[in-house]
């Protein structure tokens, strides 16, 4: 009898305790404001905390222009978007606009790097109803664009007032001529596709002409391209900014010169290299 009765005893902590964390997730729900991203204009509405004991919110950023990459915490294909972000951040911040990740929540920190806690935030007292994750582009407060398309972010920040693509093009030059190693004066960047003829050709001129030993020449490849190991171009970012539309396409740099050589006969393209 005692034992029957110490089994009670036990069931019934256990039904105490599984009603004292429902009423603490109920209670934690009632208490977020539900918020469509879709639906607000103005981003003071959304509140948001730092990483790394950082207690601004993202709404007072100086900057006029942020890009936000909102997701969730345990979308495993988010946390792939980051190398792209980072990237983001490198070619845009030097030319004024912020790059920032918001969180539906606090995020296992032990799956950021340094550059990903540096650059996010997390909701303290609300939650997104959207379908995420999203990009949201803000001029101040107010959002001037929303995309699910990572793609469609770089477009549109091309028609932003005092940025423009000639001051994109410039920073993403000054990003890319350190890729791989320090620029040094000299550099190619050879932009390939995996599986494709003509580059693969390109490639062979490259060393037979001896190309490859005069300069440093750096292969990035499409997105599309699994092998980590490989210089992506995440996004297609440099693709958008330098309006790449066939492979091979090259960049030869030259001290603070640069020059887009594209679709052309494999004699002319030995003469722009050269």
């Amino acid at each position: 009898m005692k034992i029957k009765e110490n089994n009670r005893i036990f069931i019934l902590i256990i039904c105490i305790i599984v009603i004292i964390i429902v009423f603490f997730i109920v209670s934690e729900k009632k208490h977020k404001k539900n918020i469509e991203l879709n639906n607000i204009t103005n981003f003071v509405q959304v509140r948001n905390a730092g990483y790394n004991d950082k207690n601004i919110e993202i709404k007072d950023l100086k900057t006029r222009y942020k890009i936000i990459f909102v997701t969730k915490s345990k979308c495993m294909e988010c946390y792939k978007k980051m190398p792209f972000i980072e990237r983001v951040s490198e070619i845009y911040k030097p030319i004024g606009v912020e790059v920032v990740i918001l969180w539906d929540r606090k995020a296992n920190e032990n799956q950021l790097n340094n550059k990903v806690k540096n650059m996010s935030y997390y909701l303290i007292d609300s939650e997104f109803k959207d379908e995420l994750p999203m990009y949201i582009l803000l001029d101040g407060d107010k959002i001037i664009f929303k995309t699910s398309e990572a793609e469609e972010i770089i477009k549109r920040t091309f028609m932003l007032e005092e940025i423009g693509k000639d001051k994109l093009i410039s920073s993403s030059n000054n990003y890319i001529r350190n890729i791989e190693h320090k620029y040094n004066g000299k550099k190619i960047v050879f932009f390939s596709m995996e599986g494709c003829s003509d580059c693969k050709k390109a490639k062979m001129m490259l060393n037979k002409e001896g190309i490859v030993k005069e300069n440093k020449v750096v292969t990035i490849y499409t997105s599309d391209s699994n092998d980590e190991k490989k210089i992506i171009d995440y996004e297609n970012v440099f693709a958008n900014i330098y309006d790449i539309d066939w492979y091979p396409t090259f960049i030869k740099f030259d001290r603070d010169k640069y020059k887009i050589i594209r679709k052309t006969d494999d004699e002319q393209l030995l003469k722009e290299l050269k």
